[in-house]
């Protein structure tokens, strides 16, 4: 495991996290030393903790709760994974005002302006925008608190092989989401019917395929704002076909418009 300390400060500090660990390597549990929350950037991981089994692809974020024991195993995904992950002082966890139950969920699901948040927060840390890292930090936890409060957990009970087929279907669509992705292209990966694929992939990861190719496009758009494209080279190369689609969506997720976030960055 590489960890990066991109900041500290008494209230948070970021981390980048990068595990090289495969399904061959021996899994063991870990205890959580302060509250966090580590949004998957890249790779997959399953999460076991609390009894419940969970498995987070890019764009899903851990909630950790200080003193939680947990798992992360990596059985259906042999390349390891990237977090960016904020250690919260229980100072600043008390002003987000979050129930307590918030912390005890394990995960949520990829969350669009989480993921463009956790966009801007690496390229911050990365020195390809100006914006400050702890600044960011804080409007992600911020928004991760509005966001968590109608958020309802997905029913549990998922075997193994759901798990598996889930899991390669969403690493696919990451990797393709420039490409034009339909439901039957995506259902093939899991070697299933549509109509079981669309079930299958929403109970697992707890959004739809669809909710996951747009978010992967809308991450990928970030990405390339933050590297200073104009928005119509971040649209098309993200893999929309519409420019007033993607400015509609992009803005409903970040909350302004593409230009005003690339200037921003």
């Amino acid at each position: 495991m590489d960890i990066t300390l991109w900041f500290a400060s008494p209230q948070i500090s970021v981390f980048e996290y990068r595990c090289s660990a495969s399904s061959t390597d021996k899994p063991f549990t870990e205890y959580h030393e302060q509250h966090s929350l580590s949004l998957v950037r890249r790779g997959s991981f399953g999460l076991r903790s609390r009894g419940t089994r969970q498995e987070l692809v890019p764009g899903a974020t851990m909630i950790g709760c200080t003193g939680d024991e947990h798992c992360c195993v990596h059985n259906h995904h042999d390349c390891g994974d990237q977090c960016i992950s904020l250690k919260l002082s229980p100072a600043f966890v008390s002003e987000t005002a979050l129930r307590a139950s918030v912390w005890r969920l394990g995960a949520v699901p990829p969350l669009c302006a989480l993921m463009l948040l956790g966009e801007q927060i690496h390229a911050a840390a990365t020195g390809r925008i100006g914006l400050a890292v702890d600044e960011l930090a804080h409007v992600f936890a911020n928004r991760f608190a509005r966001l968590i409060s109608c958020y309802t957990p997905s029913a549990p009970g998922v075997g193994a092989q759901d798990e598996r087929r889930a899991v390669k279907a969403a690493m696919w669509i990451a990797a393709n989401a420039g490409q034009n992705i339909t439901l039957d292209s995506a259902a093939a990966q899991a070697n299933l019917s549509p109509y079981h694929f669309l079930r299958m992939f929403q109970r697992v990861l707890g959004v739809s395929p669809h909710q996951y190719l747009l978010r992967c496009r809308l991450q990928e758009a970030a990405r390339l704002l933050n590297d200073g494209c104009s928005v119509t080279d971040a649209a098309y190369g993200a893999g929309f076909a519409d420019l007033s689609n993607f400015s509609r969506t992009f803005h409903r997720a970040a909350g302004v418009t593409p230009g005003v976030f690339r200037r921003c960055s």
